[in-house]
Protein backbone atom coordinates (compact mmCIF):
# COMPACT_ATOMS: atom_id res chain seq x y z
CA UNK A 1 0.00 0.00 0.00
CA UNK A 2 1.37 3.29 -1.21
CA UNK A 3 1.32 5.97 1.98
CA UNK A 4 -1.22 7.93 -0.40
CA UNK A 5 -3.77 4.83 -0.73
CA UNK A 6 -2.77 4.18 2.90
CA UNK A 7 -3.82 7.56 3.87
CA UNK A 8 -6.90 7.30 2.55
CA UNK A 9 -8.05 4.03 3.62
CA UNK A 10 -7.47 5.60 7.18
CA UNK A 11 -9.12 8.52 6.41
CA UNK A 12 -11.89 6.15 4.88
CA UNK A 13 -12.43 3.84 7.26
CA UNK A 14 -11.76 5.69 10.96
CA UNK A 15 -13.96 8.85 9.58
CA UNK A 16 -16.98 6.27 8.75
CA UNK A 17 -16.51 4.88 12.41
CA UNK A 18 -16.55 8.27 13.85
CA UNK A 19 -19.45 9.77 11.69
CA UNK A 20 -21.97 7.19 13.02
CA UNK A 21 -21.98 9.17 15.78
CA UNK A 22 -20.75 12.49 16.00
CA UNK A 23 -19.96 15.16 13.05
CA UNK A 24 -16.87 15.46 11.49
CA UNK A 25 -15.77 19.10 9.57
CA UNK A 26 -13.87 18.37 6.40
CA UNK A 27 -10.81 19.72 7.65
CA UNK A 28 -11.34 16.96 10.82
CA UNK A 29 -11.68 14.53 8.38
CA UNK A 30 -8.03 15.87 6.63
CA UNK A 31 -6.44 15.59 9.91
CA UNK A 32 -7.43 12.44 10.86
CA UNK A 33 -5.80 10.99 7.74
CA UNK A 34 -2.58 12.88 7.95
CA UNK A 35 -2.29 11.30 11.63
CA UNK A 36 -1.12 7.85 10.60
CA UNK A 37 2.27 7.02 10.87
CA UNK A 38 3.17 3.51 10.56
CA UNK A 39 1.15 0.45 8.87
CA UNK A 40 1.57 -3.71 9.77
CA UNK A 41 -0.12 -6.31 8.79
CA UNK A 42 -0.56 -9.62 11.34
CA UNK A 43 -1.78 -13.21 11.02
CA UNK A 44 -4.87 -14.67 12.00
CA UNK A 45 -4.15 -16.13 15.57
CA UNK A 46 -1.95 -13.05 16.48
CA UNK A 47 -2.00 -11.91 19.93
CA UNK A 48 -1.66 -8.18 19.04
CA UNK A 49 -1.51 -7.44 22.65
CA UNK A 50 -1.11 -8.99 26.47
CA UNK A 51 -3.06 -8.42 29.29
CA UNK A 52 -0.62 -6.21 31.62
CA UNK A 53 1.53 -5.01 28.27
CA UNK A 54 2.68 -1.60 28.20
CA UNK A 55 0.89 0.30 25.53
CA UNK A 56 2.71 0.69 22.20
CA UNK A 57 1.03 4.05 21.24
CA UNK A 58 -2.39 4.28 19.46
CA UNK A 59 -3.01 1.98 16.77
CA UNK A 60 -6.12 1.21 15.44
CA UNK A 61 -7.68 -1.72 13.43
CA UNK A 62 -8.08 -0.90 9.62
CA UNK A 63 -9.28 -4.54 8.19
CA UNK A 64 -9.79 -7.86 9.75
CA UNK A 65 -11.39 -8.79 13.17
CA UNK A 66 -10.22 -8.88 16.83
CA UNK A 67 -11.48 -9.43 19.61
CA UNK A 68 -10.08 -8.34 23.62
CA UNK A 69 -10.46 -11.46 26.34
CA UNK A 70 -8.87 -12.57 29.85
CA UNK A 71 -8.47 -15.97 31.17
CA UNK A 72 -9.48 -17.49 34.15
CA UNK A 73 -7.14 -19.32 36.59
CA UNK A 74 -9.46 -22.75 35.25
CA UNK A 75 -9.22 -21.66 31.72
CA UNK A 76 -12.61 -20.22 31.49
CA UNK A 77 -12.27 -16.83 28.85
CA UNK A 78 -14.50 -13.93 28.85
CA UNK A 79 -14.66 -11.83 26.00
CA UNK A 80 -15.14 -8.70 26.36
CA UNK A 81 -15.79 -7.00 22.89
CA UNK A 82 -14.40 -7.12 19.45
CA UNK A 83 -12.51 -4.81 17.24
CA UNK A 84 -13.95 -3.35 14.24
CA UNK A 85 -12.04 -2.50 11.19
CA UNK A 86 -12.14 1.63 12.22
CA UNK A 87 -11.69 1.04 16.09
CA UNK A 88 -8.70 1.56 18.46
CA UNK A 89 -7.23 -1.66 19.75
CA UNK A 90 -7.36 0.04 23.44
CA UNK A 91 -10.10 2.77 23.09
CA UNK A 92 -9.10 4.30 27.02
CA UNK A 93 -5.43 3.79 26.16
CA UNK A 94 -4.85 7.51 27.42
CA UNK A 95 -6.21 6.69 30.90
CA UNK A 96 -3.18 4.85 31.34
CA UNK A 97 -0.18 2.65 29.75
CA UNK A 98 -1.26 -0.66 30.80
CA UNK A 99 -3.24 -2.85 28.21
CA UNK A 100 -6.65 -4.29 30.73
CA UNK A 101 -6.95 -7.62 28.50
CA UNK A 102 -5.08 -9.23 26.04
CA UNK A 103 -6.29 -8.57 22.25
CA UNK A 104 -6.34 -11.57 19.86
CA UNK A 105 -6.46 -11.21 15.67
CA UNK A 106 -9.48 -13.53 14.70
CA UNK A 107 -8.58 -12.96 11.69
CA UNK A 108 -5.61 -11.68 9.67
CA UNK A 109 -5.68 -7.62 10.47
CA UNK A 110 -3.88 -4.81 8.99
CA UNK A 111 -2.95 -2.12 12.03
CA UNK A 112 -2.13 1.87 11.35
CA UNK A 113 -0.28 3.93 14.37
CA UNK A 114 -1.24 7.41 14.61
CA UNK A 115 0.34 10.06 15.37
CA UNK A 116 0.72 13.05 17.94
CA UNK A 117 2.60 15.86 16.06
CA UNK A 118 -0.37 18.30 15.00
CA UNK A 119 -2.51 20.43 16.88
CA UNK A 120 -5.87 21.32 16.93
CA UNK A 121 -6.09 24.47 17.79
CA UNK A 122 -9.94 24.68 16.95
CA UNK A 123 -10.94 22.18 18.95
CA UNK A 124 -9.10 23.91 22.34
CA UNK A 125 -7.28 20.42 22.74
CA UNK A 126 -3.39 19.42 22.51
CA UNK A 127 -3.26 16.91 19.96
CA UNK A 128 -5.43 15.98 17.24
CA UNK A 129 -4.73 12.85 18.49
CA UNK A 130 -6.47 13.41 21.62
CA UNK A 131 -9.60 14.44 20.22
CA UNK A 132 -9.56 11.02 18.38
CA UNK A 133 -9.14 9.61 21.43
CA UNK A 134 -12.35 10.95 22.93
CA UNK A 135 -14.56 10.55 20.73
CA UNK A 136 -13.34 6.68 20.03
CA UNK A 137 -13.56 6.29 23.40
CA UNK A 138 -16.68 7.46 23.88
CA UNK A 139 -18.43 5.15 21.44
CA UNK A 140 -16.96 2.50 23.17
CA UNK A 141 -18.80 3.44 26.31
CA UNK A 142 -22.42 2.42 23.97
CA UNK A 143 -20.56 -0.73 23.36
CA UNK A 144 -19.72 -1.62 26.50
CA UNK A 145 -23.20 -0.68 27.47
CA UNK A 146 -25.09 -2.81 25.14
CA UNK A 147 -22.40 -5.95 26.73
CA UNK A 148 -23.53 -5.34 29.99
CA UNK A 149 -27.47 -5.34 29.02
CA UNK A 150 -26.63 -8.22 27.32
CA UNK A 151 -25.04 -10.51 30.23
CA UNK A 152 -26.90 -8.83 33.26
CA UNK A 153 -30.50 -8.52 31.59
CA UNK A 154 -30.93 -10.76 28.56
CA UNK A 155 -31.56 -14.12 28.36
CA UNK A 156 -30.14 -16.39 25.88
CA UNK A 157 -31.95 -16.13 22.67
CA UNK A 158 -32.11 -12.26 23.61
CA UNK A 159 -28.61 -11.90 23.55
CA UNK A 160 -27.60 -13.32 20.71
CA UNK A 161 -30.17 -11.02 18.62
CA UNK A 162 -28.98 -7.65 20.31
CA UNK A 163 -24.94 -9.24 19.37
CA UNK A 164 -25.97 -9.93 15.96
CA UNK A 165 -27.77 -6.39 15.51
CA UNK A 166 -25.14 -4.18 16.76
CA UNK A 167 -22.38 -6.28 14.88
CA UNK A 168 -24.72 -5.42 11.94
CA UNK A 169 -24.59 -1.61 12.36
CA UNK A 170 -20.95 -1.26 13.73
CA UNK A 171 -20.33 -2.83 10.33
CA UNK A 172 -22.94 -0.80 8.01
CA UNK A 173 -21.61 2.60 9.56
CA UNK A 174 -18.58 1.68 7.30
CA UNK A 175 -20.19 -0.21 4.36
CA UNK A 176 -19.54 -3.45 5.46
CA UNK A 177 -22.91 -4.80 5.37
CA UNK A 178 -25.24 -5.69 1.59
CA UNK A 179 -28.86 -5.75 1.95
CA UNK A 180 -29.06 -6.88 5.90
CA UNK A 181 -26.01 -9.43 5.29
CA UNK A 182 -22.23 -9.55 6.96
CA UNK A 183 -19.38 -11.37 7.23
CA UNK A 184 -19.13 -12.55 10.96
CA UNK A 185 -15.92 -14.40 11.42
CA UNK A 186 -17.01 -15.95 14.95
CA UNK A 187 -16.94 -19.60 16.14
CA UNK A 188 -19.15 -20.68 18.19
CA UNK A 189 -17.13 -20.68 21.03
CA UNK A 190 -16.41 -17.04 21.03
CA UNK A 191 -20.13 -16.64 21.11
CA UNK A 192 -20.38 -18.25 23.73
CA UNK A 193 -17.34 -16.73 25.24
CA UNK A 194 -19.17 -13.50 24.51
CA UNK A 195 -22.42 -14.03 25.18
CA UNK A 196 -21.84 -15.90 29.17
CA UNK A 197 -23.17 -19.40 27.33
CA UNK A 198 -22.16 -22.61 26.31
CA UNK A 199 -21.63 -23.76 22.92
CA UNK A 200 -24.73 -26.05 22.81
CA UNK A 201 -26.68 -23.20 24.16
CA UNK A 202 -25.53 -20.75 20.70
CA UNK A 203 -26.23 -23.65 18.59
CA UNK A 204 -29.32 -23.82 19.59
CA UNK A 205 -30.14 -20.35 19.85
CA UNK A 206 -29.13 -20.03 16.19
CA UNK A 207 -31.12 -22.73 15.49
CA UNK A 208 -34.21 -21.11 17.19
CA UNK A 209 -33.74 -17.21 15.37
CA UNK A 210 -33.21 -19.36 11.64
CA UNK A 211 -36.80 -21.37 12.03
CA UNK A 212 -38.18 -18.19 13.33
CA UNK A 213 -37.18 -16.52 10.07
CA UNK A 214 -35.15 -13.79 12.44
CA UNK A 215 -31.60 -13.95 11.11
CA UNK A 216 -29.58 -16.67 9.88
CA UNK A 217 -25.79 -17.29 11.11
CA UNK A 218 -24.16 -19.59 8.57
CA UNK A 219 -20.74 -20.46 6.89
CA UNK A 220 -19.03 -17.08 8.17
CA UNK A 221 -21.97 -14.95 7.25
CA UNK A 222 -24.57 -13.17 8.93
CA UNK A 223 -28.03 -11.97 7.66
CA UNK A 224 -30.81 -10.22 9.33
CA UNK A 225 -33.95 -11.39 8.06
CA UNK A 226 -36.83 -9.55 10.14
CA UNK A 227 -35.37 -6.45 11.76
CA UNK A 228 -38.06 -4.99 13.37
CA UNK A 229 -38.91 -8.20 14.64
CA UNK A 230 -35.57 -9.04 15.62
CA UNK A 231 -35.58 -5.11 17.46
CA UNK A 232 -38.84 -6.07 19.45
CA UNK A 233 -37.04 -9.42 20.56
CA UNK A 234 -34.25 -7.74 22.33
CA UNK A 235 -35.04 -4.20 22.75
CA UNK A 236 -32.72 -3.21 20.81
CA UNK A 237 -32.56 0.39 20.80
CA UNK A 238 -29.46 1.04 18.10
CA UNK A 239 -25.66 2.58 18.53
CA UNK A 240 -25.42 5.41 20.72
CA UNK A 241 -25.48 8.67 18.72
CA UNK A 242 -24.00 11.49 20.89
CA UNK A 243 -25.16 13.94 18.05
CA UNK A 244 -28.75 13.83 19.60
CA UNK A 245 -29.80 13.53 23.21
CA UNK A 246 -31.72 10.24 24.10
CA UNK A 247 -34.92 10.19 25.08
CA UNK A 248 -36.35 7.87 28.04
CA UNK A 249 -36.06 4.15 27.15
CA UNK A 250 -40.36 2.99 25.67
CA UNK A 251 -40.90 -0.66 26.61
CA UNK A 252 -40.79 -2.65 24.06
CA UNK A 253 -44.06 -4.24 21.52
CA UNK A 254 -42.86 -7.84 20.87
CA UNK A 255 -44.42 -9.54 18.56
CA UNK A 256 -46.09 -12.85 18.96
CA UNK A 257 -43.02 -14.90 16.90
CA UNK A 258 -40.61 -13.08 18.58
CA UNK A 259 -41.63 -13.90 21.69
CA UNK A 260 -42.32 -17.67 20.41
CA UNK A 261 -38.53 -17.16 19.15
CA UNK A 262 -37.17 -17.09 22.62
CA UNK A 263 -39.58 -18.63 24.90
CA UNK A 264 -38.35 -20.31 27.85
CA UNK A 265 -34.61 -19.52 26.80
Amino acid sequence: MSQLSSRDVVGDVLTRRISSAFDLTELEQSRIRKLATRYERRAKGTLLAEQGDLGRGSRFLLSGWALRHAYLADGRRQIFGFVLPGDPLDPFGCLGPVTPEGILAVTSVDLVEMSRALTDDRMGSPHDLDRLELLMARQQLGYIRNQIRRLGCQNACQRLAHFILEMHDRLSAIGLVDDGAFALPLTQEMLADALGLSVVHVSRMLKQLREAGLADMSNGWTQVIRRGQLEALCEYDGITDWRTPMGPAQPARHSDMAEQACRRH
